[in-house]
């Protein structure tokens, strides 16, 4: 089963005693099937993924109406307990170590990244990429 990790930036005690409520209220949310992605919502959440599926669709001469079928429900599998907090540092910059709150789950994580954009108001990392500096971070 895929593995997704999401994280969101940790200032302070405050923040992560906030990040770890937004967890548990999206593994006790309800968990109800909305229908099939339409195209251009899945690339929102996923860009690479739903960028390359765009593209196949267009080489092959088929329309957005023949995206392949991929459910969308209210929220993901839940989040798992295990979290790590990741202080980044970015060489020849002066910018400060950052810190982050790393949580994953068993899922493709575009229903899960949706729950958190659209109920948190904390800002996410997920299936829509890292931060900038995130890989050039030590």
């Amino acid at each position: 089963m895929p593995l997704t990790t999401f994280i969101t930036p940790i200032i302070n005690t405050p923040d992560l005693i906030d990040a770890y409520h937004v967890i548990v209220e999206h593994n006790t949310a309800d968990q109800l099937e909305l229908g099939s992605f339409q195209i251009d919502d899945f690339i929102k959440l996923n860009p690479t993924k739903g960028s390359s599926l765009k593209s196949l669709l267009i080489e092959a001469s088929m329309s957005p109406s023949d995206f392949p079928e991929l459910t969308s429900y209210t929220r993901g599998s839940p989040i798992s307990s295990s979290m790590s907090l990741i202080k980044v540092s970015t060489p020849g910059t002066s910018n400060d170590d950052k810190i982050y709150l790393e949580v994953c789950n068993e899922s493709e994580g575009e229903c899960t990244f949706n729950w958190l954009l659209n109920n948190s108001d904390r800002k996410w990392y997920g299936t829509n990429g890292k931060p900038d500096n995130w890989n050039e971070g030590t």
